[in-house]
């Protein structure tokens, strides 16, 4: 059974929300800075949320922030894409960091030869390839 949505937790979500989508403000998961953040009794986040809860949302405020970000990102990626295919080594080991999700790990170097995990076909533009059918 699900935990009934109370006025004054829905109002408090609310005013979470909206300080942590800001991205003037810092990013905070800690339920106790968030209080002081507010300036409200910590022990209100405490009796309304669970861990569990605050969690998710700070993650709907994160997509929220990231969401605001959007164009501004994707004009950096195509810019780092288009370095990377002009042979920008720098470029195209972030472009595998930032849009294929590789990080230092993925890399592995044996003797002689440099493995990389599998590589998803991108447009000309850095957006993933369409399948033919």
């Amino acid at each position: 059974m699900a935990k009934k949505q109370t006025p004054a937790k829905v109002k408090l979500k609310e005013q979470i929300l909206q300080y942590l989508s800001n991205p003037a403000n810092t990013l905070i998961t800690n339920k106790e800075k968030m209080a002081q953040a507010l300036d409200i009794p910590k022990t209100t986040i405490h009796w309304h949320f669970t861990a569990e809860d605050y969690a998710e949302i700070c993650s709907e405020a994160l997509t929220a922030r990231r969401g605001r970000y959007h164009d501004r990102s994707s004009a950096i990626d195509k810019a780092i894409y288009t370095k990377a295919k002009k042979g920008d080594v720098q470029a195209a080991r972030l472009y595998y960091q930032v849009v294929e999700g590789f990080g230092e790990k993925t890399f592995h170097e044996s003797r002689h030869v440099v493995v990389a995990a599998p590589v998803k076909k991108t447009d000309e533009e850095g957006n993933p390839a369409k399948k033919k059918t």
